[in-house]
Order: structure tokens, then sequence, then C-alpha cells
């Protein structure tokens, strides 16, 4: 079940399903002594197979390919997020950008949003939204790999070297692709959102309150909050 529901400006916070994740979150420790971890470390430990599930996101395809190679130097399955809606909750971490429907230029605006969807320009943060720009991207990790290609250079958690990763197969790319493609959700994040539903969950953590008068309380203040910037 979606909690919070922008686009159709409602909420779901006054259900079981909410009751049963602040039951759930309730069951972890107030606080606890975190160790310091550093990333290869902790790679190391996947790669000595000690790791289940591993939280990542993917700037370009050699990201994937060092996942299998060299962290879990296996097959691995692209789960997303835990969520009880049986679905893939993976998310496209995406730029927003606003434009005043006033402007005196919305002729420059367009041209700028028709260069964004149609560029056939190598991405600086990530894969490409233009589709055969991105497949393009794909393909190139079958490839013999370039030494110049610093992408597809990494570090092996385990020998401690840099090592040049291997071009991946093309039912590694399909597996990849399928997935990309298949994700329709976007990262987002309301700080008022958050902070009310802190507020009020506090109180259940507390033991002042249960989890479905913290639900109710959650429901109105938001449905006001959604109803009061729609």
């Amino acid at each position: 079940m979606s909690f919070f529901d922008l686009k159709n400006k409602k909420c779901n916070f006054n259900t079981p399903e909410f009751a049963e994740f602040l039951n759930f979150a309730n069951k972890f420790p107030d606080d606890e002594p975190v160790d310091v971890v550093m990333e290869d470390e902790l790679e190391a430990e996947y790669a000595e197979g000690k790791g289940i599930f591993y939280a990542t996101d993917f700037r370009n395809i050699w990201e994937y390919a060092k996942l299998k190679q060299y962290i879990f130097r296996d097959d691995v399955e692209l789960v997303g997020c835990p969520n009880n809606l049986g679905k893939n909750m993976a998310a496209v971490s995406t730029t927003t950008f606003g434009v005043n429907s006033k402007t005196e230029h919305a002729d420059v605006i367009y041209d700028l949003i028709r260069e964004l969807m149609t560029s056939d320009k190598e991405s600086s943060g990530g894969f490409s939204t233009v589709k055969p720009k991105f497949e393009e991207e794909l393909r190139e990790a079958t490839g013999e790999i370039s030494d110049s290609n610093t992408n597809a250079q990494t570090y092996d958690p385990l020998s401690g070297k840099d090592v040049k990763l291997e071009p991946l197969s093309e039912e590694d790319i399909k597996k990849f692709y399928d997935y990309a493609v298949s994700i329709n959700t976007n990262v987002g994040y309301d700080m008022q959102v958050s902070d009310i539903i802190l507020e009020e969950a506090s109180a259940f953590f507390k033991g002042k309150k249960t989890a479905e008068q913290v639900g109710d309380i959650i429901q109105n203040r938001i449905s006001n909050y959604i109803a009061e910037n729609s």
C-alpha cells in the first residue's frame, strides 16, 4: 500500500498496514552503537559470501558489472526495496526543474527541454534519459574494454588491487535493461510530511499512544497539508 499519494492528493496512514509498519519499526532498539565500517571492508564481507541483501544505485552499467564480478562474485537478482505490494520498488533518481508559467522566454525553455530529451551526449551523472543512447551505453559493456575507460576500473576488496572489469554478456545486458525500464517510481522527499510522521510517531515509540491513534493523527495532519498545498 502507498501511504502518500501526492498525484491523487490523498494519503493512507490510518490503515492496518501503517500500524503494522510502526509495530515493526518499534522492534528495533532506541539506541545502538554504530561501528564505522569502510566501504571496502563492507564489500569484502559480501565477496566472502557473508552478505545477502545489498543496497546500491547504478550510475552506469559498470557498477552493475562490479556488483556481479567483485562484490557478490556471482549472478545477482535485482529486487528493489522491501514492500508489501509485491512490486519492484526501485526508483529513478531524477532532477526536477520548475518553470514560471508567466515566463517571457518559453521558447528558450522548450529548446532546453528538447535538448535534454534528445541529446546523444554522454551524461556525467548517470544513464542517459534518451532511449537509443541508454541502449548504446549498455551495449558498449559487451565489447572489448579500453584501458582508458575509467568506469570499467574498480577495486577488488579481496585482493586489495585495482582491476579491470570483464565485459558483460548479452544476457546480462538484457536482464539489466528489462529491470531498468520496468521502474516507474521516482525518488521524492517531502520534508514537511517526514517531519509530521516523525513528530507523531514518537508518541507511539514512547508508549504514550497506540499505533492506530498515531495513524489517525498523521492521516489528519497530512490530509490537511495536501489540501492546503494543492
